[in-house]
């Protein structure tokens, strides 16, 4: 049975995309303001919706899918940042070339590097999650064609030397 569902954000506009909890309880969610066809920012926020507070935003790029480590160390986070073409909201969601980032205090460092020059094609970086660990991100990789449909993702690993 569920009980007390309620509405945490009214009146904001805009989208949002939910990625879960923190041990304190504060909800951890992307939102963009405005209705853009984008996702501007990683937030975080009380249950009860007060204390909105941005993690990470760069700019008109796009960032989502904000994810912190078991150890609340780290945040994971996927951004169109390392493509400097795409800038929010003149460009579409069809030209969109997204990698992994990681986020520890205020230091982000680009985590996968599909989309480098030269590559031929462009990929989405998407949908991931860690381990309990924290050593590990499971995350999808999708090559894009030439008309923006995704060419066999695949599903892929990293492992990092210390928990995060």
């Amino acid at each position: 049975r569920v009980e007390n569902a309620r509405v945490l954000f009214a009146d904001h506009g805009g989208f949002f995309e939910t990625h879960g909890f923190l041990a304190n309880g504060r909800i951890v969610f992307s939102h963009t303001p405005g209705g853009q066809a984008y996702v501007a920012a990683v937030y975080v926020a009380n249950q009860d919706g007060s204390g909105m507070q941005e993690l990470v935003s760069a700019g008109r790029t796009w960032n989502e899918h904000g994810q912190f480590s078991p150890s609340e160390q780290a945040l994971a986070f996927i951004s169109s940042r390392s493509d400097p073409s795409w800038r929010a909201p003149r460009s579409k969601p069809s030209e969109l070339r997204t990698e992994l980032f990681l986020q520890r205090g205020y230091e982000v460092s680009q985590l996968t590097y599909f989309n480098k020059p030269g590559a031929g094609r462009r990929f989405l970086v998407s949908d991931f999650d860690w381990d309990r660990s924290g050593r590990r991100i499971v995350f999808q990789v999708a090559p894009m064609d030439a008309n923006g449909r995704p060419e066999s993702p695949q599903l892929w690993m990293m492992t990092f030397s210390e928990p995060q």
